[in-house]
């Protein structure tokens, strides 16, 4: 999994790095989560968005094999714990303390 600490936050979030020379990452993928999230109307983290842009990826992964049916059962095993923690965080309204359980998910990919 990337490093957290190394993501601009503001590239991140979706506004301008004013910084010509940013020392930290602009990576898309995390950009990318960052509407979604501002649609619904939370304030994403970096760390949030980076589990979104992973959790991203490895979903086109599994359309792109046709389905959990055909794919990896590694992935169709972290997709259902995935599920599992995503239902289990919106019930309680943790998405902070959850973040370590999903990243524990997702490292293995």
């Amino acid at each position: 999994m990337a490093d957290i600490s190394r993501h601009c936050n503001y590239y991140a979030n979706g506004s301008t790095c004013k910084n010509a020379h940013c020392r930290f990452a602009h990576d898309p993928v995390v950009r990318a989560a960052a509407p979604s999230a501002a649609a619904s109307g939370q304030a994403i983290a970096a760390r949030e968005a980076l589990l979104m842009g992973e959790w991203i990826h490895v979903a086109a992964e599994l359309e792109a094999a046709g389905g959990i049916a055909i794919a990896n059962p590694a992935l169709a095993a972290c997709n259902l714990e995935f599920r599992r923690l995503t239902a289990e965080v919106t019930a309680a309204g943790k998405r902070a303390e959850a973040n370590w359980a999903l990243a524990a998910v997702l490292s293995p990919l």
